[in-house]
Parts: C-alpha cells; structure tokens; sequence
C-alpha cells in the first residue's frame, strides 16, 4: 500500500510539472550549447556507477552485467522466459539535469540486431515510473542514434500514461537502457556516449564502421 501511495504521488508530481511547466528555463539568458554530453564511457564514466535490474526483481531469471567494454561499456546478460520474466537493464545514478531546450538524446552504439529501449526516469524514486523510446541498433557496426524527446512515452510499469509533462519539460534523474519484448537469449549492446542535442545544429547521426 505504501509502494502504491509513491506511485501516486510520482505521478501527480509529474503531472504537475505539464502545468507548472517543470523546472523552467535553463536559469541563464546564455544560449544553451549545441550539445551536452551526459555520459561518455570511452573517458570518464565507469558502467560499474550503474545500477542493474532485471526480472529477478519478481522471481524471473534473466542475467545482465553493464561493464567496460572496448571502445565503451557494453550491457550484455542472458533474457529467460521463465517464471514470466523477460526483460533486464541498466539505470544511470540519480542526478538532477535540467535538458529543457534540448531536442532529444544522441546514442553512440553498436547492437546485435535486437530491440532496445532507452528510459529517461523524471523522479528520483526507485520505481516503475518511466519515459521511454523504443530503437533499434544496427548490429556489429558503431553509429549515432538520435532519439527525440518527443518519442519517449510515460510508463508506470509498462503500462502507458496520460496527461503527463514531456520527458524533458521536467528535471531528469537519471537514464537508462532496457530489453525486453520477450527477446529470448544473449544480447549484447554496446555504448560510447550518450548526448543531449538540439535539432537545429548539425550532428553526426550517419552509420560508421569506426569505434567512437
């Protein structure tokens, strides 16, 4: 009872901020840079930060790690069916970044032909509430995907929500990568960098064999 009243009160948060119009501008009348890089696993950020959850949360049985990889991180793991599970992923530490004015999030990735989502959590709450946007990679070649904001749909639990602020109308807590649709077996999906861009500047979003 007490996990649903945190729900709900996420929720409510959230639709508030559609109306209240979410944290407001970025707080400077300095123009926002072309691009914002949020993780970038080739220099700084260390995949061990982020936290893995999978179906065992309700007694599946999929395995997922989110480790250094080469020329990345790369989140690789096992999906099973059994005991209704089927989905794992990999969630970014919580830290308030303010991405109003930004278009959408531009992943450097290299895929194995499966489906994928990225999530955007606008709480700081450890629960089912989440934006997400499906894509998928082409497999065994590095490119940049560009995901709008306006692509990312509210989810309480995988099932869709209304009346919700945009993704990025409102502060984002924290980003994460998930698969799931009953894609049985391996994967293995990895990650140069993840970067907040604005459709009006130019950005590399073309397919390349070179690593990021």
């Amino acid at each position: 009872m007490r996990r649903h009243a945190r729900w709900i009160v996420a929720v409510v948060a959230t639709a508030a901020g559609a109306f209240l119009g979410g944290c407001g501008p970025q707080g400077s009348d300095e123009p926002l840079p072309p691009t914002q890089t949020l993780y970038d696993f080739t220099e700084q950020d260390d995949p061990g930060d982020w936290k893995i959850i999978t179906d065992g949360v309700m007694g599946g049985k999929s395995q997922a790690s989110f480790e250094p990889a080469d020329n990345g991180a790369a989140l690789s793991g096992t999906i099973s069916l059994e005991n209704f599970g089927g989905f794992a992923a990999a969630r970014a530490p919580f830290e308030k970044r303010n991405l109003k004015g930004y278009d959408g999030l531009a992943v450097r990735v290299r895929g194995d032909g499966k489906k994928y989502r990225l999530y955007i959590k606008t709480t700081a709450l450890d629960d089912g509430l989440m934006y997400w946007a499906p894509f998928e990679p082409p497999a065994d070649e590095w490119t940049t995907m560009r995901v709008p904001f306006a692509k990312f749909a509210p989810h309480l639990r995988g099932v869709p929500l209304i009346l919700l602020a945009a993704a990025n109308d409102q502060p984002i807590h924290s980003v994460g990568l998930l698969i799931a649709d009953k894609q049985k077996g391996p994967f293995n999906i990895q990650i140069g960098s993840i970067t907040a861009y604005r459709d009006e500047e130019p950005a590399d979003d073309e397919t390349s064999d070179a690593a990021p």
